[in-house]
């Protein structure tokens, strides 16, 4: 394609008046009647003049400087229906099949990504320090799991913005830390919230039952036994317990009490109470329980005996 500017001797940014001194100096040293038999003169002249024809008009010069980029869909991008302002390369309008899609709001996808945060974590919270039994601990690592996802995108995100406003501090320094916060911190927290909840439960809504002992197996001071309790509805639920004792026993030498919350029955502590009398060997269980966390036997249903 032939550059008019290089004809005319000039820059693509020279103005009006820069164009026209140079035609008229080219056309006044390569005019016919200057140069007589001189076909390179003329044809050159030629040139001049239909360079000069194009680069003086604003609108056809718009064009030309459009298609001197390589850009030749004229029907599209006809500087016509733009009137006569100049456009660069940036400010031009685009074609309808240039326009861009508007982006996505930042807001919107951190929003999604905070909300699913937040679902991640209640599950966490609803299936914490429960039973452990069937398909609990899958929903727990499944939780888990996504909330580090979602914490890296959460992040991520805000990393690419902070790069676009070309913040003082390092972008990625402080993303890196807050993950690793995060990731560092969230499981402790799970837990001290876990214990903080079970404990809150078992104080504010108490309630005490003897549970059935339906499995029972031992060796040597370890027990293990599945037992069932019912809530005030008569609704059972069933526990897998261990404990260890100073003394070998039977299924028919104890029992075990169980305190639950009247609000979650699933949260529970029990007791391992001896069924024999007078013995010494009880003050040993309760120390027993005592050590491993259980509800101790302060309470009416367990002065019974």
């Amino acid at each position: 394609m032939t550059n008019y500017y290089t004809i005319l001797k000039v820059s693509e940014e020279a103005t009006a008046d820069e164009i026209k001194l140079a035609y008229r100096a080219l056309a006044k040293e390569f005019h016919p009647d200057i140069n007589p038999n001189n076909i390179f003169a003329e044809e050159y002249f030629k040139k001049i003049n239909e360079a000069y024809d194009v680069l003086k008009d604003p609108i056809k010069r718009n064009w030309y400087n459009l298609l001197l980029r390589g850009n030749t869909e004229k029907d599209s991008i006809d500087p016509r229906k733009y009137g006569t302002r100049g456009y660069t390369t940036e400010s031009r309008p685009k074609p309808a099949d240039e326009v861009e899609t508007p982006k996505t709001p930042f807001w919107m996808p951190q929003l999604v990504l905070s909300l699913c945060l937040l679902w991640c974590l209640l599950i966490i919270y609803n299936n914490w320090f429960i039973t452990y039994e069937g398909a609990e601990p899958v929903k727990i690592v499944f939780a888990y799991l996504l909330f580090i996802v979602c914490c890296y995108f959460f992040i991520n995100n805000k990393y690419n913005e902070w790069r676009k406003q070309k913040t003082t501090f390092n972008a990625e320094e402080r993303s890196l830390r807050y993950f690793l916060i995060l990731f560092f911190l969230t499981l402790p927290a799970f837990f001290a919230v876990g214990w903080a909840r079970k404990s809150i439960q078992l104080y504010m809504y108490p309630k005490e039952t003897e549970a059935i002992v339906v499995e029972y197996k031992n060796r040597f001071d370890e027990y293990w036994a599945n037992v069932i309790y019912f809530n005030e509805n008569y609704i059972p639920y069933s526990k897998e317990i261990t404990f260890t004792s100073p003394v070998p026993l039977k299924k028919s030498d104890y029992k075990v009490l169980i305190k639950y919350s009247k609000i979650e029955p699933k949260i529970m502590k029990f007791y391992i109470q001896l069924l024999q009398k007078d013995t010494t060997f009880q003050i040993r269980i309760n120390e027993v329980n005592s050590s491993r966390n259980y509800f101790t036997p302060a309470t009416k249903v367990l002065n019974k005996n």
